[in-house]
């Protein structure tokens, strides 16, 4: 009956709840049943945890890096050890935004330790209000935003959507030596602001998620 949010990372990663009725749930607890959700042709995996008869949540797979897509159908697969079978389709549901994809273009520091400072530069949609609302792995660490202490800025050589931004290295056992792939994802909602319901942070409802 409703998918949210309208549109997301053309890289993949972005939570999609699905509403209606008849949904296996729980999945996992019967080997012999099976359901699948598609964007398009490309994917969603299930996140069995917030997964229920009413509604899906799923992480969409990645489409063309880069390229928006037009208005795609989101479909649910459903599969029964009774042989049964349930196939459900909203049309012009989810499209891949360019927009909504972050891309890396500067690094002031290509190495730290933890508790230093880096600082990055990025091509962000220009709505984006928090540098909270951004997540970036150095490995498999968060490497932190605050928004108060850091905020997030223009960047000084240029204009319009590339933005500056700091983050401090944590102090934990994800930080390793080594070279590692540095990643930058855009959050739905603002972690922080009190709004969201549960860890993976995705919207309650379509107005949550800014949908019309």
């Amino acid at each position: 009956s409703e998918v949210y949010p309208r549109e997301g990372s053309t890289l993949g990663g972005t939570y999609l709840v699905i509403k209606g009725s008849g949904f296996s749930f729980p999945a996992e607890y019967n080997p012999w049943d099976s359901q699948t959700v598609s964007v398009g042709a490309v994917p969603c995996r299930t996140v069995h945890h917030y997964t229920t008869a009413t509604q899906i949540v799923c992480i969409t797979g990645p489409s063309s890096p880069f390229v928006t897509t037009g208005y795609l159908h989101v479909s649910v697969q459903t599969f029964s050890g009774l042989g049964e079978a349930h196939y459900a389709r909203a049309d012009n549901a989810f499209r891949y935004n360019a927009w909504a994809t972050p891309k890396l273009m500067w690094a002031k520091h290509w190495a730290g330790a933890p508790g230093d400072l880096l600082t990055f530069a990025a091509e962000i949609n220009p709505r984006v209000p928090s540098a909270e609302m951004l997540e970036l792995k150095v490995g498999e660490a968060v490497c932190p935003f605050d928004q108060d202490e850091r905020p997030i800025a223009q960047h000084r050589r240029r204009q319009g959507s590339l933005k500056q931004f700091t983050c401090a290295m944590p102090s934990d056992e994800l930080v390793r030596p080594g070279h590692v792939n540095v990643t930058l994802r855009l959050r739905a909602l603002d972690p922080n602001s009190g709004d969201c319901p549960n860890h993976p942070c995705f919207a309650r409802d379509k107005a949550e998620a800014g949908g019309t």
